[in-house]
């Protein structure tokens, strides 16, 4: 069984998934307060690509900490992988 890093860390899934995550971060931050929004805005303003450079990054080591769960799910899935994840969110 393929690994979450291969599946989705390797192009063409990875520059898809870092713009989701990007989308869901400008997402997040549009619900938050002035000071939160003007200190984004300036980021993005300053280095365009932060953000998604950032998400880049990351998204390595995001995926091998899901990968336990990921491979309990796929064990006896009953569900999408994102609702098995929500209901076991703590």
């Amino acid at each position: 069984m393929a690994t979450l890093t291969e599946l989705l860390g390797t192009e063409p899934p990875r520059t898809q998934l870092v713009s989701d995550c990007v989308d869901l971060v400008d997402a997040q931050v549009k619900t938050k307060g002035l000071m939160v929004k003007g200190a984004y805005g300036a980021i993005k303003t300053i280095k365009r690509r932060f953000v998604p450079e950032v998400v880049d990054g990351l998204l390595d080591e995001w995926l091998t900490k899901l990968q336990p769960h990921h491979d309990r799910w796929t064990a006896a899935p009953q569900s999408s992988f994102a609702d098995y994840l929500i209901a076991r969110s703590e």
